[in-house]
């Protein structure tokens, strides 16, 4: 039994839980509007459990299932980022406002390509996600 088979079979012991799975990834909606979506993505040689907007990576498919499970729990609370309406997880590198500071024009460039490739690496665990969605809106 593979990974989302295991947390499918474990939620049906919870029949009024609302899921939504596909073969790589299953996303479980909150039961309050308190509450928070928990998913977890199966990914080539990681495993990637997000609570909305907040997520972590895992090599040990036990450590992810153990963290699904308690984001799942009542004992879990989120602390959420948000900008807007996004949430995110702060990486502690650099961010549009250090844009500003900038003092000239090639300084604000190299200030920007910082940023974009920081974004990048921040948004890493969800590109196959991503991959997958214009992959379908596109009919690859």
């Amino acid at each position: 039994m593979n990974t989302i088979e295991k947390i499918k079979a474990r939620l049906q012991e919870y029949p009024h839980v609302r899921y939504e799975s596909e073969p790589n990834s299953i996303s479980v909606f909150p039961t309050s509007d308190d509450g928070f979506a928990v998913s977890l993505s199966v990914n080539p040689d990681s495993f990637t459990v997000s609570f909305n907007g907040w997520h972590e990576d895992f090599q040990s498919e036990e450590e992810a299932l153990n963290c699904f499970g308690f984001g799942l729990s009542y004992d879990c609370r989120l602390k959420e980022y948000r900008c807007g309406k996004f949430a995110y997880k702060p990486n502690g590198r650099i961010t549009v406002l250090d844009m500003v500071r900038a003092a000239d024009a090639a300084e604000h460039d190299a200030l920007v390509e910082q940023w974009a490739r920081a974004v990048w690496a921040a948004w890493a665990p969800h590109h196959p996600t991503i991959q997958g969605y214009v992959a379908r809106y596109l009919g690859w």
